[in-house]
């Protein structure tokens, strides 16, 4: 930050390395997924996982493999040769495996056919039905309002609108700027 200060749940998180952000509670999928081609489902799971107590890391493994089947069939399988929403499903999970408080997402439907952007959008009730908080940045702000509680609209890195994501939706300055209708 230029200015201010950077806080996870009133702990100040702002300068700490990477590592220890995770290990404070954030996971983190970055928006061009950043995954190890040449690595199995499997090895990107268990690094993740390290961060984690050995009974914790099985039991978040299990249930993540049930949120995504897919990866239970493919877990000796290079990510590099996945489809784009496989991958997608692999960087999520891999967050997860960070057992974290705080997810961020950043443009989860980026590259994504229209099918597979709503199976991971399709996640996002259970992960927080799980206590797991999602902050999600998406440029398409329909698909970001229809699946969010909150919202910000960021122009030039300012935040323009906020408030409750139902109410943004039927804002007409949302509507007529960001929606063209």
């Amino acid at each position: 930050p230029r200015s201010g200060r950077i806080c996870l749940f009133g702990e100040p998180i702002h300068g700490r390395p990477a590592h220890l952000v995770t290990r404070a509670g954030i996971g983190h999928v970055p928006s061009g997924r950043e995954l190890f081609p040449r690595l199995s489902v499997a090895d990107h799971l268990d690094l993740a996982g390290k961060v984690s107590t050995p009974g914790r890391r099985a039991e978040i493994r299990e249930q993540l493999l049930e949120m995504f089947p897919v990866l239970a069939e493919r877990l000796r399988q290079p990510v590099g040769t996945m489809s784009g929403g496989q991958q997608q499903m692999v960087a999520i999970a891999r967050a997860l495996m960070t057992d974290p408080r705080v997810l961020l997402l950043d443009e989860p439907s980026t590259g994504l056919a229209p099918k597979v952007v709503l199976a991971v959008f399709e996640t996002l009730p259970v992960l927080r039905a799980q206590g797991v908080s999602v902050v999600v940045a998406e440029q398409s702000l329909t698909l970001g309002l229809s699946h969010a509680d909150e919202a910000f609209v960021l122009d030039h890195g300012r935040v323009v609108l906020s408030g409750a994501a139902s109410e943004l939706a039927q804002d007409h300055r949302v509507i007529d700027t960001y929606l063209g209708r």
